[in-house]
Formats: C-alpha cells, sequence, structure tokens
C-alpha cells in the first residue's frame, strides 16, 4: 500500500466521529493524532496504524490487544483508552484520551538528573499503576522514558500515564499469546531489557518491568 504523507490525513474523519486536527508523533506501528469527537466536541487522541502494515494480521492483532489491555486495567496511571474500531476503508484506530504535558522523555531531555524526592515520587507512581496490571495478568514489557507521560498537576507535580501497551503479554500465556510471542522472538527496548526478555526466553513475568523501572529510575538520579 503507497505511503500516505500525514498532512493528506488530517481533516479525514474516522467511523463517521473522529475528525483528524494534527499529527502529535508517530512511531513504528502508526502514528498519534489531536482529534475531535464531531457530535460530542470532546478532544481526543487517535492512533492510527500505518496503512501499509493493514495487511499483517499479527501487527493488526497487535494493535488490537494495546486496546483491549490498556482499557481493561481501568487505574488512574494508565492511558484511557475510549474506543478502538476499524474505518470504512479498513484502516484500524484506537481512541485515547488527549494528555497535556510531557514524556518523561522529553522532562529528563531538559532537566537531566531529578531531584530524588521527585524521582521516588515518579517511580512510586509507575510502580502503583503497574501493579494493578500485574494483578490483572498484564505485563508491559517496554517500559522506557517514552512510555512515561507526565501530566502537570499545577502545583502538586506531574501525575503519570503509561502509554503503549502494543507489545503487552498476558502471564496467563493463552494461545493467542502463544502466537504473538514466539520463541526466541526479542520485543522491547535493549536498554530497558532484563536478561531473559532480551534473550527471547518466553518464560516472562512481571519481574521484567520491575527491571525496566529500576533502570529508568537510575536514568532519573544518575
Amino acid at each position: 500500500m503507497a505511503h500516505i504523507p500525514p498532512s493528506e490525513q488530517i481533516g479525514k474523519v474516522l467511523g463517521g466521529k473522529y475528525r483528524l486536527i494534527s499529527l502529535l508523533g508517530q512511531g513504528g506501528m502508526g502514528r498519534v493524532f489531536a482529534a475531535e469527537h464531531i457530535l460530542l466536541g470532546r478532544q481526543v487522541a487517535v492512533k492510527l496504524l500505518h496503512p501499509a502494515l493493514e495487511g499483517d494480521a499479527e501487527l493488526a492483532e497487535r494493535f488490537l490487544r494495546e486496546a483491549r489491555s490498556a482499557s481493561s486495567i481501568e487505574h488512574p496511571g494508565i492511558i484511557d483508552v475510549l474506543d478502538a474500531d476499524r474505518d470504512e476503508p479498513g484502516a484500524l484506530y484506537m481512541v485515547m484520551e488527549l494528555l497535556q504535558g510531557e514524556s518523561l522523555s522529553d522532562f529528563l531531555k531538559r532537566k537531566q538528573v531529578v531531584d530524588p524526592p521527585e524521582a521516588v515520587e515518579l517511580a512510586r507512581q509507575v510502580l502503583d499503576a503497574l501493579y494493578c496490571a500485574h494483578e490483572q495478568g498484564i505485563i508491559h514489557r517496554d517500559l522506557k522514558p517514552d512510555n512515561i507521560f507526565l501530566v502537570a498537576e499545577g502545583g502538586r507535580g506531574s501525575r503519570v500515564r503509561i502509554l503503549d501497551f502494543g507489545i503487552s503479554k498476558a502471564m496467563s500465556g493463552g494461545e493467542e499469546d502463544l502466537k504473538l510471542t514466539r520463541t526466541g522472538v526479542v520485543l522491547g527496548t535493549p536498554h530497558y531489557m532484563a536478561p531473559e526478555q532480551a534473550r527471547g526466553s518466553q518464560e516472562l513475568d512481571h519481574r521484567i518491568d520491575i527491571w525496566a523501572i529500576g533502570v529508568i529510575l537510575y536514568q532519573m538520579l544518575a
């Protein structure tokens, strides 16, 4: 399928409900747009799977898994997924709350080093959200500063939102999960991977997320 420039997607209406307003960012699987619910006038974020990937059934399932995983956890530290559907031409999209703030990655570029009390508080919030996810049998597998968003709360510091459950794994290891997590396939970001994850082990559990937040805490402090 031909590459579609982001500028040509601005103004497009998905599912007859969501009008794309501006590009917020893009990654390997898709683009994220600021959008508006036409009927309600609500501002939202829409993640749209890259058109070139729509024919890949496994990647499409990973995209839908992100929506299911994030919406099932129901914790204030996890981004709220509001909707997921396939547009009439076949484009997969996911609708999320539109966050105001910055990623932890951008925050670290500005601050370089975070004061210990603030670093510990941010790590505590991430761990609190992770605990809820792990209790429901979901591990993130790609925790990194790019996937942690800081929402400013006035003079009360920042509130964490964890993003991007696109390569999350169900610890139950059901048939669907086995299809998406083959032995020897390494998924994640190398700098934040636990050793067993880097080896491509299929026997992963919640401890790989704990490893990743340990690396992130070290990065904030050092």
